[in-house]
């Protein structure tokens, strides 16, 4: 997975702070990850980001859905664009 173009912001504190894929590096949320950060997803299992271009392997089938690491989307605002390979063993 590639993160592309990916600008958006939080509501609340941050409202207007746009923010990458990397999120609010000076926020982190209970999950010990930025605010507003990046994180795939396949069922009940993240994958958090550690870079630009990164890659998993997803113990199960399932959707592959994107999210931004907010327990309270409320007020967000932005838009952003991955790119995904999928390859098989």
């Amino acid at each position: 997975m590639t993160a592309g173009k990916i600008l958006w912001k939080g509501g609340g504190s941050k409202g207007t702070a746009f923010t990458d894929w990397r999120g609010y590096k000076d926020r982190l949320e209970k999950n010990g990850l930025p605010w507003m950060a990046l994180v795939a997803a396949v069922g009940k299992m993240d994958f958090p980001r550690d870079g630009e271009e990164y890659s998993f392997e997803a113990p199960a089938d399932g959707d592959l859905c994107f999210l931004r690491n907010d327990r309270n989307p409320n007020g967000n605002t932005g838009k952003g664009e991955v790119t995904v390979t999928v390859s098989e063993k």
